[in-house]
């Protein structure tokens, strides 16, 4: 699965969804991904996806790109070929289309196991059962909770249906094999038919009193690797407090409840993440009446979360109040990056001043990282964006 695909899924399995930051991964999806993406969404959120990525694709001018999207979605919708097609479209997307929907016979995706069944059931020691896995992962921004199987392949599993589960017990333990991607599945996830799982699940929400901390990482993931004192079916893992690009940054025992990043790391982690430069560097936004200005203090983000975005949508992304920028905005960056005494973490545009919102001045934001500036750095205006053409 690509990195795009898994950032949709992620975005889609929140509860307020922010279609506006995956956009560009729905459009770099190649055909033979898109389609079955989107298939997968749930049809309320799948549609309006489609619609946030028509609207900001058209509104750039990438009218192809915004049909191929429709294109593909009716595709999914009605299982057959559209009786249109882009111009543009490649034969080559054409066949993905094809082969897509002949993958598909009728509706089935899975298949029954009806002569195993039962918490000992001889299916589970089948080398493509969903349990026989090397590490897991779960990244607390997005929500995503994939698994390592032993054969190579990584696996999203839903984590509320596993939560909710994993204490019960049903009347019948039955099975299925998942035509897709050939896994065999328990119609029911407890300790009983996955153990190394609801291990790694139980791992997850002890670890997530210290989740806040992790907020401040950006692209953060907690991994679980199996322990080397293993039970019959699994054993507790470890957690790895992980940077997707910079690599393990630390690791706490199963069983803490905190995870121990200090601040000066995550600082360090943020400056080097700023370091990057292009659209990593980081700008402060204002409104278009206070002009442009040569030292900004306060609160900043990286260019990239603003980009092709309205000023009503920078608002609406940076948990500014409405209208703030109605009459446009002036955009500086930074002329160097601050050292560690000139900042403060302040987590994500979703929790005003760093913390959980409970009303006030200033609404919850989309998600974008943010740091506040304690002292002025010098900074030059790079744009001044009236409010009706994206940055």
């Amino acid at each position: 699965m690509s990195q795009e695909r898994n950032n949709i899924e992620s975005e889609a399995r929140k509860s307020e969804p922010a279609w506006l930051y995956v956009v560009d991964d729905l459009s770099k999806l190649a055909m033979f991904e898109l389609l079955p993406t989107l298939a997968g969404l749930p049809p309320g959120a799948r549609d309006q996806l489609v619609k946030t990525a028509d609207e900001v694709l058209s509104r750039r001018g990438w009218v192809g790109a915004a049909k191929r999207i429709r294109w593909a979605l009716e595709v999914a919708q009605s299982r057959r070929i559209p009786t249109w097609k882009p111009p543009d479209l490649p034969d080559a997307q054409l066949q993905d289309a094809n082969d897509f929907l002949g993958a598909r016979p009728g509706v089935a995706t899975e298949e029954p196991i009806s002569d195993d069944f039962g918490a000992d059931a001889a299916c589970r020691s089948d080398p493509a059962y969903i349990d026989n896995v090397k590490a897991g992962h779960y990244d607390f921004i997005g929500g995503s909770f994939t698994v390592d199987h032993n054969d190579g392949s990584t696996i999203v599993l839903d984590i509320k249906k596993i939560a909710t589960e994993k204490s019960q017990k049903p009347n019948i333990y039955v099975y299925y094999r998942n035509l897709i991607d050939k896994k065999i599945y328990p119609r029911f996830w407890n300790k009983e038919t996955v153990p190394n799982i609801i291990y790694m699940v139980d791992d997850i929400e002890k670890a997530y009193g210290g989740a806040k901390i992790l907020q401040w990482l950006g692209p953060a993931l907690l991994d679980i690797a199996p322990s080397t004192q293993v039970p019959r079916f699994g054993a507790r893992g470890t957690l790895v407090a992980r940077d997707a690009k910079k690599g393990v940054v630390s690791v706490v025992s199963s069983e803490a409840s905190v995870l121990k990043l200090s601040e000066a790391k995550i600082k360090e982690l943020a400056i080097q993440s700023w370091s990057l430069g292009g659209s990593n560097r980081l700008v402060k936004v204002v409104a278009r009446s206070r002009g442009p200005l040569s030292n900004v203090q306060g609160y900043v983000t990286q260019e990239k979360f603003i980009q092709g975005k309205t000023t009503f949508e920078i608002e609406r992304v940076l948990g500014l109040k409405p209208g703030e920028l109605k009459d446009g905005a002036n955009i500086m960056s930074l002329d160097r990056i601050p050292h560690v005494e000139e900042f403060k973490l302040r987590g994500y545009s979703n929790t005003p001043a760093g913390e959980i919102y409970r009303g006030g001045a200033y609404p919850p934001g989309m998600g974008a990282p943010q740091w506040e500036l304690t002292r002025e750095i010098p900074a030059t205006q790079i744009r001044a964006l009236t409010s009706d053409v994206p940055y």
